[in-house]
């Protein structure tokens, strides 16, 4: 357990750093972004250990990081951290399925999942969720995740070294 939480920890932490790389991308592009914060008044001074931010991760309902607004636009987005362009499309089963579930009943709003690559400083972009049936399903230490085929997945940004760190 300690080295899933470790890992859980980890990912985490390459998550908010490419959460802040598409949010400045976004915000150059002219949308307005609201970051969404899952919120629990009794609990909202609480420090939470990593066992329980783990346990609380997967007890949220629905959780993108993201409200993005333009003139002609309105879509919650989710970014995806990933170290290695071989991890690109790789993303949590259990989040996906959620989603995808919930989007279906949702009308008028889109849901975006952006990638973000470390190594070639490139983000992708899924422009809406799609059925999940043809995906491919790999097991790992934490869990399933779908591998969405590169065929969705578009080039929006390659970033230079001097973008947001």
């Amino acid at each position: 357990m300690l080295a899933l939480t470790k890992k859980w920890i980890e990912d985490f932490e390459k998550g908010k750093k490419a959460e802040k790389k598409v949010l400045f991308w976004l915000t150059q592009q002219g949308y307005q972004v609201y970051p969404i914060l899952h919120y629990k008044h009794q609990e909202q001074h609480k420090v939470y250990t990593a066992e329980e931010r783990v346990k609380q991760a997967e007890e949220t309902i629905f959780a993108p990081d993201f409200l993005v607004v333009s003139e002609n636009e309105l879509f919650f987005a989710d970014v995806k951290g990933k170290t290695k362009l071989k991890s690109l499309g790789w993303v949590n089963k259990r989040d996906y399925d959620k989603y995808f579930r919930i989007m279906q009943k949702i009308q008028g709003i889109g849901f975006k999942i952006y990638f973000y690559i470390k190594e070639t400083k490139e983000i992708f972009e899924l422009d809406e969720l799609i059925e999940p049936k043809d995906f491919e399903v790999k097991p790992q230490p934490d869990g399933l995740v779908y591998v969405i085929p590169e065929e969705h997945l578009k080039l929006v940004a390659e970033l230079n070294s001097n973008t947001v760190e």
